[in-house]
């Protein structure tokens, strides 16, 4: 008798037990608690270092400026005279494409020009540059006169806050997207992600090589 009561109290301990573990998982997943989708992320971003390397492609470089370029040339942004430099460099290397993902959305603070005119609007200075051609009192002019040489492609950024941003993208290059669905599927308009507005390259630049792309990326909550 009592060894029957025990079988039929670990049944239902048994019973029980499946229905509180069934529960839980069930629960997890259909909330999805953020610090579980961040641990599996973590988890498969992982393996994917661990049983995945992509083959290098020799025809593709990266150019960095990283901190060892920055501890040599000085704190970024860098002015645009040393960018056009850097982007001359990597031409005559033999580059047939190079794109540029550096967003050049306003004018250079550091060209000669534009500190003669803060310091006299801020400290009523006068100042003048002694043995410096012309061409070299703008950096944006710099950057677009090797714009104009090469290959480059500038890049800019949308933006989707709905706050005005006094940008206009009226000079950008139009984007010819290709949409590939299946018969009788909703159009993309109703689930891609809509941008409010543009930030894009200076006109100057653009007008020197008026090829663009943009520049955003979307991540998950680890970051990658």
């Amino acid at each position: 008798m009592n060894l029957a009561k025990r079988l039929k109290q670990t049944r239902w301990a048994i019973f029980f037990t499946g229905i509180c573990i069934t529960s839980l998982f069930a629960a997890l997943y259909i909330f999805k608690p953020a610090y579980l989708r961040l641990l599996e992320l973590k988890l498969y971003d992982s393996y994917l270092h661990q049983v995945h390397t992509p083959p290098e492609n020799p025809r593709v470089a990266v150019v960095d400026i990283d901190e060892r370029s920055i501890n040599r040339y000085g704190q970024w942004p860098w002015p645009r005279y040393r960018v056009a430099v850097l982007l001359k460099k990597i031409q005559n290397a033999g580059a047939l494409a190079v794109g540029c993902d550096i967003l050049f959305g306003e004018p250079d603070g550091t060209s000669p020009g534009t500190l003669k005119r803060m310091l006299k609007r801020d400290l009523d200075l006068d100042v003048g540059f002694t043995g410096l051609p012309a061409k070299l009192m703008d950096n944006d002019r710099l950057l677009a006169d090797v714009l104009a040489t090469g290959p480059f492609t500038l890049g800019y950024s949308f933006h989707f806050r709905a706050e005005d941003l006094g940008k206009s993208a009226a000079y950008l290059p139009a984007l010819n997207a290709a949409v590939v669905k299946e018969p009788g599927a909703e159009s993309p308009v109703y689930y891609l992600i809509r941008a409010q507005q543009v930030i894009p390259p200076l006109p100057e630049l653009l007008k020197s090589r008026p090829w663009a792309g943009y520049m955003n990326t979307q991540t998950d909550m680890d970051g990658v």
